[in-house]
Parts: C-alpha cells; structure tokens; sequence
C-alpha cells in the first residue's frame, strides 16, 4: 500500500513529495499542554498541498523497495492519488489508520491531519497522553507533573539533538557518496585526457630525438667509431679508384708550430694494373714500423691535439693496404696508437685546434673523423 511506503520515505528522509498531491514534511514537537491534556514529546507530519516539487524520488523509492519498475511504482502512485481524491468528492474526509485524516473544503483544497505515527517515535515509544485533574488538591500533583514534563524535555532535548545530528551525519555521507561518484567520473575523464597528453609528449620527444639524430649524423658517427671501434674494424666509404695516379711519400715538418703536415713528392709512378702492385707490395714489403726515409710510422696519441683520421684498422698490414688502395701517400699518412684500444687509424695530419683539424679535413674531400 502506498501509505506504508510513504511512512517508510519518512522514516529516512525529513520531507517526501508526491505527484498530484503534495509535500508531507516531518517535524519535531515537544511536550505540551493541550486541553486538560499533556501530549508526549514526538514527530508529526505537516501536510503542504501547495508545494511544487518533483515526486521522482518517492517513486524511485517504492520501485526499489517494492521490486517493481518505475513506470508500475508510477502507476500505482497516481492509482492511490486518484481513488483519494474521488473519496473526497464524495466524503468529507478520509482517514488512514496510524497515519492521520485528509479532508477537502468548500474551496477544494485538501487537508491533513496528523496521527501518532508509531514508526515515526520509536525513541517515544510508550508515552501516552496524560489527563489533568480538576481538584484543588490535585493541582501540586499537576505542577510536579509539569516540572516532572520540563525535566523530560531536557533529557528529551539531547535525544533530539542526537536524532538531529544522526540525521545530517547521514546527510553528509550521502552528499561524500554522490561526490565521489561524480569524483570517479572526473578521474576516469582526467586519466583518458592526461593519457593522450602523455602519448602527444612521447610523439614530440621521439620526433625532436630523430632531428637532432639526422641534423648532428656526422658528429655521431665519429663519436661511435672513436668509442666503440674496439668493438669491430672501421672502414670509411669507398671511393672509386683510378688508373693513373700520382703516389708520393713526405715527411712531417716538425719545425711547423701547427703540426700541420707538408707533403714534399719524391717520385711518380704510374700505375698500369692496381691488383698486381698492390700484392707486389704486400709481399715485397716486410711489416715494419719504420717508413724507407728512417721517418717513424707509428706515433703515440697525445692528450690536447687534434688529429684527421680517415680509417681505423687491426692490423699493420690492413692498414698498408688501405692506404696503397686510398692512395693516402701524398699525405704522409702515420698510424695513431691510443692506449687501451687495438685500433691502428691512419692519421693524415695533427693540429693544436679542432677547427683547424676540421677545415683541413674538408679540404682534402676524404671521408675523415676527428680524434681529440
């Protein structure tokens, strides 16, 4: 029945609304004197037909509570309303047992009057109204009761404080419980936004990482031959080789205050089949560390000076045959031996600068690195 669903709304919330009725709201009312009469302190219902609300949340109410589905708890709601109304077309009032009595004016506008609503005063439970006497001698014991009344007032005051604030705990609880649901909503927003933000951010270092990689390609090649060339033989790109080309040996000006290399030509020869000389001075020329004009091959690598590398080796005989095939002679080639590497690589001129290192690797057109 929808007037026990309604006491039930009641007992959880202070006011509830229905449709085409109007607005029941609960409200405390202590101990009074009434006629003769001492009413017990307790809850009662003040009726508002002229309320303009939103009854969804009662029908939300006896859906759930009645296992039905909104549009039967709505139905069920209007049927109740219905039959009340009409009973009051034809009745000058109707009355619910434990709940309390509507009646309808000349006007048409229904009222209600409250019953002692048990569910509603269970902490008031067993306190009935008291009749006053009307004897003289009985009027000490009526102002006993009273003051008996004030004081169970006071003790009721902190029961009713308590009801209260059990009331706007629950209140809260509900409000944190609707706060963290629309919480979770905005998290779950926030993590897919702040997801994309995070994808966007890796694409752009990834792309920025790709730039520099490609804009500073030749710094980090000589930085990976110069660091990791232990690991495996250097090689620079080949280049086509010529027929006739002019061969020369020099030696270092040592008097040069820039290490710079100056070439001085000794002889030219002309070169009819590079395959057949090359292994005639593979096999002709024994590995030494000494060029023919007594000049030192090999030179110790010293910390501060720059020197123009055009090929890394393992061997004194890779390194002689690179540079017959290059043809390196004509600029004095030396073999740079670093401590704790096995790298042999063909140096073909020492500077005190980088710079200077680099402008005179530019001008030969040979594929070079610098080692500092």
């Amino acid at each position: 029945m929808i007037i026990n669903y309604l006491i039930k709304a009641l007992c959880e919330k202070d006011s509830v609304f229905v449709n085409n009725l109007g607005l029941f709201r609960k409200e405390y009312e202590s101990a009074q004197i009434k006629k003769g009469m001492i009413t017990p302190p307790g809850y009662k219902l003040v009726y508002d037909p002229e309320f303009d609300g939103n009854g969804f949340a009662f029908t939300m109410f006896v859906s759930q509570k009645g296992g039905l589905l909104i549009t039967e708890a709505t139905t069920q709601i209007d049927q109740w309303v219905m039959q009340l109304k009409n009973a009051l077309d034809h009745n000058k009032s109707v009355s619910f047992e434990n709940f309390g009595t509507f009646a309808k004016n000349e006007q048409g506008v229904i009222s209600f009057l409250c019953d002692r609503i048990a569910e509603l005063n269970v902490e008031y439970e067993g306190m009935e109204p008291i009749e006053l006497g009307k004897e003289e001698s009985e009027e000490n014991d009526d102002r006993e009761l009273v003051n008996d009344i004030k004081d169970f007032q006071e003790d009721t005051k902190e029961t009713e404080e308590d009801t209260i604030e059990k009331d706007n705990v629950e209140k809260e609880l509900e409000d944190e419980e609707n706060e963290e649901d629309e919480g979770d909503e905005g998290d779950e927003k926030g993590k897919k936004k702040k997801g994309w933000i995070i994808w966007v951010i890796i694409l752009l270092l990834l792309a920025s990482l790709a730039a520099a990689a490609y804009y500073f390609r030749e710094q980090l090649t000589g930085l990976y031959q110069q660091y990791f060339g232990s690991k495996g033989t250097e090689q620079v790109v080949e280049e086509p080789i010529q027929d006739i080309t002019p061969v020369a040996t020099g030696t270092i000006d040592t008097d040069n205050a820039s290490d710079s290399l100056i070439l001085e030509e000794d002889t030219i020869y002309e070169v009819t089949n590079p395959e057949s000389i090359e292994e005639k001075a593979i096999s002709e020329n024994p590995v030494t560390s000494q060029l023919p004009d007594g000049e030192k091959f090999f030179i110790d690598y010293e910390k501060g000076k720059y020197y123009v590398i055009v090929g890394s080796f393992r061997s004194e005989k890779e390194v002689r045959q690179h540079i017959e095939s290059r043809k390196l002679e004509q600029y004095n080639p030396k073999v740079v031996l670093q401590p704790n590497s096995k790298n042999m690589r063909i140096c073909i001129g020492v500077f005190g600068t980088e710079a200077e290192a680099d402008s005179y690797g530019r001008s030969t057109g040979l594929n070079y690195w610098v080692l500092k």
